[in-house]
């Protein structure tokens, strides 16, 4: 007995890569604004120069990432996280990072040893000059941290690892825009090389301990921060 077989049909490729563009821009976009802003759709049509249907589709599907709410009065905005969200979040990254940098260390090459010593010298300046308050600024820093994390973890080649840690990664730049954090003193991380070092040592548990160590410290200066921004606005409110 023979079942007729449903005949399938690929995806048009062009409308895919236009809906992954556009949800692609806007993980890059939504950051900037901070928490809770407000996205108008008619605004983001005439700046990416699109239609409202690719845009409406892209905000559903970040709204199911968990990137944007939509709120009963049909208002869109950004996530709003908050301190508890910051902390959960570092918490599942504290074990994310650790695992990248333990399945890296035992096959990391002399060129990727390179190119990461590379990448923390680039963090560590950029933590320096802010600390001397000098002209660097967060989007920079965070670009540079961007940049070193993320080369960490596509060295691993664990394309799943690197898809939740994006997820992560965007979620934590959506907590709060860089100039906020701008005008608060921020304690430097402690030194990129160091974990460069840990990895180039081919020992999986220094590695990963070394990164796990890394991020705990990351998520005490962020907790702090958040702590002092949101003591300003309490401070503000009473004041007006």
């Amino acid at each position: 007995m023979h079942r007729d077989k449903v005949k399938q049909h690929p995806q048009p490729i062009r409308k895919l890569r236009l809906f992954d563009q556009v949800c692609e821009n806007l993980r890059e976009f939504l950051p900037s604004l901070g928490p809770n802003a407000e996205l108008n759709e008619v605004e983001l049509c005439r700046s990416m120069g699109l239609s409202r249907t690719p845009i409406r589709e892209a905000l559903i599907h970040l709204a199911g990432e968990g990137l944007v709410e939509f709120q009963t009065n049909g208002r869109r905005q950004v996530v709003g996280l908050n301190r508890r969200d910051a902390a959960e979040l570092f918490d599942i990254r504290i074990v994310l990072e650790g695992l990248a940098a333990y399945i890296l260390a035992p096959k990391i090459t002399k060129d990727q040893i390179e190119r990461l010593r590379e990448l923390a010298e680039c963090v560590d300046d950029a933590w320096r000059n802010k600390a001397q308050q000098r002209r660097q600024n967060m989007t920079h820093i965070n670009k540079c941290e961007i940049q070193f994390h993320g080369n960490v973890t596509s060295m691993a080649g664990n394309a799943h690892l690197a898809e939740a840690l994006e997820r992560q990664n965007v979620l934590m730049r959506c907590l709060t825009s860089p100039c906020e954090f701008q005008n608060f003193k921020v304690e430097p991380v402690p030194a990129h090389v160091e974990l460069v070092d840990a990895l180039a040592s081919g020992d999986p548990d220094r590695a990963e301990a070394s990164f796990r160590s890394h991020v705990i410290h990351g998520k005490e200066i962020l907790l702090q921060v958040l702590d002092s921004i949101s003591e300003e606005r309490m401070g503000e409110k009473l004041e007006s």
